[in-house]
């Protein structure tokens, strides 16, 4: 009796292990493009993302900029089409062991930078199954703010219109804009402080937080009810 339940134990280890496992895979991953300059048009870092389940699904990629210098622009481009830099996230289907692409592109606007970018790509139907792609741009892995440092949080999301920023030492400014691309708000950043948007309609804003030399370390979507 023993035996079997120590083997029926470790069957179902070895089963969580299994299923624990993601079946999305982004090729080469992490991505580093060096060389983009002020006068580059557009900088592209090619991937692509594979979905190696027996059975088709419906994914969906979200992008996070990790650090951006002030000016510049991203976007991504998917199986299906490329999008404006405006947009951030998107679903998609793939077929068992389809292959598609998943490329970040930046656009210095004639600065002279560098950027970060995080697309995480999930399964809708069970999120846990994701991988996430890194796409440094004049930058490497050795060479950047480590990512875990950056993972700046917004909330509560959605909001009724106060949200506060998780609790860190390195943001110095809060921008608020909309999904033209215009700041609506601006706000200076400190520990513990709520930001008011109350006043602004209903919504979806990019809620974009700087350090202070005023580059940007990430971009959040906030939904405002």
């Amino acid at each position: 009796m023993k035996k079997s339940l120590l083997f029926f134990c470790t069957f179902c280890l070895t089963a969580q292990l299994v299923f624990a496992q993601s079946t999305l895979v982004i090729n080469p991953n992490p991505v580093t493009v060096q060389d983009v300059t002020a006068e580059t048009l557009d900088g592209v870092a090619h991937s692509k993302v594979t979905n190696e389940a027996s059975s088709a699904g419906v994914f969906q990629w979200e992008r996070t900029i990790v650090h951006m210098t002030e000016g510049w622009e991203s976007a991504v481009c998917d199986k299906n089409a490329c999008y404006t830099s405006a947009i951030s996230t998107r679903q998609f289907e793939m077929d068992a062991a389809e292959e598609g692409t998943m490329d970040v592109h930046v656009y210095p606007n004639g600065y002279e930078g560098q950027a970060t970018i995080e697309v995480k790509v999930f399964d809708t139907v069970n999120p846990e199954n994701k991988v996430v792609g890194i796409y440094y741009f004049n930058t490497s892995p050795s060479g950047t703010v480590e990512v875990e440092k950056v993972k700046l949080r917004v909330y509560p999301n959605p909001s009724e219109g106060l949200f506060t920023v998780s609790t860190n030492s390195i943001a110095d400014q809060v921008v608020i804009y909309n999904v033209a691309g215009r700041p609506v708000r601006e706000f200076t950043h400190n520990n513990n402080k709520w930001y008011d948007i109350t006043d602004l309609p209903r919504g979806t804003y990019f809620v974009r937080i700087l350090d202070a030399t005023k580059q940007t370390l990430v971009t959040r979507l906030i939904q405002k009810i």
